[in-house]
This record gives C-alpha cells, structure tokens and sequence, in this order.
C-alpha cells in the first residue's frame, strides 16, 4: 500500500490530525484535492485515533448540491466510534450523474494513497439525487460493500441492478416527500430476497440525524461478510423517540421503526418485545387501517402529479389549470383533517410538489429556457399560493425573456406578500438586464 507519507500535502495534514504521542486532537475537517486529478476535491475527516499503521474503512458521500463537507461534520463523533474516514465530494449535484460518478471514482482511488483502507467497509451515502446516483454506483462497483440513501431510492426499477448492490439501508424522515417511496422500497427489497434496513425520524428531506445515521451504519457493520463486534453503546435517545412514538399515539409508526431496528443484533430482544406489546393493543388495529389509507391516498395524489407534470417538462405547451386545481384542494381538505396521518400525508404531498417545482425551475433557468420555468412556476403557485419566493421565480424568469413589465408586476406581488429580502435583489443580473437597481428599491420601498 503506497503511504501518502511521500506527499508533502499529507504529512502536514497527518501530522495536524495524528501526533507521535496518540494524544487525542481536536476535530478538524479538511478540504483537499484529489492527488491524480486536482480538479476534483472533497472534504474529508481522519478519526480521532487514525493512524496509517491500521486499517479504517471509508464512508463517502454524495450531497445534491455539491456540499460534501455538510455530512462530513455532521457525523464526524460516528466516524470516531466507528473508525471510518469521511469523504465528501464537492462536486456531485443533481442532473450530474456523470460528474457524480467520475467525483465517487476519484475520491475512493485518491483515498487509497490516504489510508490502509479495510475493504470490507467502503460504504457509499447520497442525499435526495445523491442517493439515487449512490444505489446506481454500488450496482456498477462492486468495492461498494454498502449504501446508506438518505431521502430517495433509486434512479429506476430495473431489478437486475438492484440485485447487484450488496447491502442497502436508508434513511427517511415523516415529513419527507420520499417517505412513501422509500416505504415501497423496503418492501420490493424484501420480495427480492435483499438485506436491507431503513431507519425513520421526525425530520424532513434532509440528511439523516446522527443518531438515525448511526443506526443504518451498525447495521451495515453488522451485515457486511466479516462482521466483528462493535465497541458503541445503545443509543438511549433514539430509543427514547420510539418510545415516544408510542405514547403519543402513533402505535403504526412507533411498530414500524421498532420492525427495523430488530435486525440491529444489539436492540433485537427489545425491539421483539415492543412489536409483540404494540401488536397487542386494542388500538393497533385501527391505527395502521388509518395509516395504510393515508399512505395509499397520498401515493394517488403524487401519481396524479406526475403524470400532469410530465408534458411541462418535456416543453409542451400545456397548463390543465382544473388538474392543479383539483390537486392542490385535495392537498389542502387533507392538511385539515384531524387525522395525523393525513396531515403528514398532505405535509408530503405539498413539499413533493414545491420541490418537483423548485428542482425543474432552477434547471431550465440554467438553460435559459424562461418560458418553461414561467410554466413550472405558474404550477408551484396553486400549491403554496403564499410564498413571496414565487413572485420573485416569476419575475426573473420574465426578465430572461425581456419582459420588463411582467417582471415589475411579480416584484410588486412578492413585495406586497411580504418578500423580507429585497436587497439580494439589487446585483441580480437577470433582473438588471430588464430594470435597475433604483426601480427594485422603490417597488419595495412603495410597500
């Protein structure tokens, strides 16, 4: 194994990390290039007790904006308990996938000059399109030993590919817009005969909380060829919000969580007692009928999306306004139901379709194709009718076109719904091709 050591760049950050005595340091995380192509770079962390004598495994991620060094702090006290290196890349993003992968495949060569890697822990994570890029990568490469996918499966059905990932978990909050796909994902893995585990958490479309994180990486070390056993104590707290969970009412969910957490050997006789406890109250029953029927209501609103969306994307000139409408009602008598379910439900609901929005808005204004943004923005409108942010996609994308009075009126329309940052305005390009800085200041000044 080559050492690093020869790089004069490595031995200033190994002696910054690591020193002669083992005393520990402090955490620090680092941005570097990759040593055969400076043009990709990442952010990385060593372990408090890294040292190139020994082997550590690798944990590698893949953000949907190029902001590797985000996870990278994020879970730097697991990569102590653990013994992983991490390494994000701050190049993979949406619609990339390309990038994405040449970004992974530099980063795992580079970080075999970096540290004696054990090559049964070199787990790739991806967040939202970074999770599905992750799953795509580790059915191409089988060095990948496991997937940890935060917010979103995979990039299609193909189950041949599928197949070919060795271990996969996830992770998903209960106001995530992916929450019903990733459900629908563990059971098409299980039909499949595949090891997985997906961990819940009361979060939105984000990266995971640490202490969920954690769970998805015990079980991998668990599940990988040559498991060894793990150092780590229970986590209190996360077994706290199960409990939670249950006493708020939530039987369905606090049994689903406790479901997935049996397969961690170390919660496997705790959690078989809370499924039997929860599978025995007079409650149960009816709670996950309740559940299942949200979930499947949910599941039709966002097929019904989907469908209507895809003429807009492919540039077609369409805008079936009864569609949107009837959609976004449907959402909005949901949200006022009392059940819990069906407000989460309809939380999810709403935030896939601000998000199939925002994603698709912000690409085609990358092309220059304003008059599909203005489309795409137009739509977001009947789903989060009270976002000023909306007015301000509306009038950049008719300053693309030119339309100087249109632009204006959407300015107007986000001032008067109580736009709070105007002044990010004043230096924007698209909006000074078409009015000046003084006129963005008086339409807010007027308001």
């Amino acid at each position: 194994m080559k050492r690093f050591a020869k790089s004069i760049v490595f031995l200033a950050l190994f002696q910054f990390l690591v020193t002669n005595s083992g005393k520990s340091q402090e955490k620090s995380w680092q941005m570097v290039s990759c040593l055969a192509d400076t043009a990709e770079h990442y952010a990385i962390y060593f372990p408090r007790d890294f040292d190139t004598s020994r082997t550590f495994g690798m944990l590698i991620f893949l953000d949907p904006s190029a902001r590797g060094d985000v996870p990278v702090q994020l879970y730097q006290e697991l990569a102590d308990e653990y013994r992983l290196v991490l390494a994000g890349s701050m190049r993979s993003r949406n619609f990339s996938g390309d990038v994405s992968l040449r970004s992974f495949v530099a980063i795992y060569n580079d970080l075999l000059q970096r540290i004696n890697p054990d090559t049964s822990v070199v787990f790739l994570s991806g967040f939202s399109g970074g999770a599905r890029v992750a799953a795509t990568i580790a059915a191409l490469y089988p060095e990948v030993t496991g997937v940890i996918a935060c917010g979103a499966g995979f990039t299609g059905t193909d189950e041949s590919s599928i197949r070919k990932i060795r271990l996969y978990a996830a992770t998903v909050g209960y106001r995530d817009m992916n929450y019903e796909e990733l459900v629908e994902n563990t059971s098409l893995l299980d039909e499949l005969g595949m090891k997985n585990m997906l961990v819940y958490f009361d979060g939105v479309h984000e990266w995971a909380p640490a202490g969920s994180m954690k769970m998805a990486i015990q079980w991998l070390m668990e599940s990988k060829s040559n498991p060894v056993l793990q150092t780590g104590y229970p986590d209190t707290q996360y077994i706290r919000r199960l409990n939670q969970l249950e006493d708020s009412g939530r039987l369905c969910l606090a049994w689903q969580a406790w479901s997935q957490l049996k397969q961690v050997s170390r919660y496997r006789q705790q959690a078989a007692a809370a499924i039997s406890r929860l599978e025995g109250l007079p409650g149960f029953k009816k709670d996950r009928e309740e559940y299942e029927s949200s979930l499947k209501s949910e599941r039709t609103i966002m097929n019904a999306f989907s469908i209507a969306y895809q003429p807009v994307l492919a540039g077609m000139n369409i805008n079936d306004e009864t569609k949107w409408r009837e959609l976004a009602a449907e959402i909005k008598e949901m949200r006022s139901e009392k059940s819990y379910y069906r407000q989460l439900s309809a939380i999810r609901a709403t935030d896939h379709c601000r998000r199939s929005c925002g994603e698709y808005f912000f690409m085609f204004m990358e092309t220059k194709e304003y008059d599909v943004a203005i489309r795409i923005a137009t739509i977001m409108e009947y789903f989060v009718p009270d976002e000023p942010a909306v007015q301000i996609w509306m009038a950049r994308a008719y300053a693309g076109l030119g339309n100087k009075k249109q632009t204006l009126h959407f300015l107007k329309l986000a001032a008067k719904a109580g736009y709070t940052q105007p002044a990010k305005l004043f230096n924007d390009v698209l909006l000074l091709k078409v009015i000046t800085a003084d006129e963005i200041r008086q339409v807010f000044e007027q308001q």
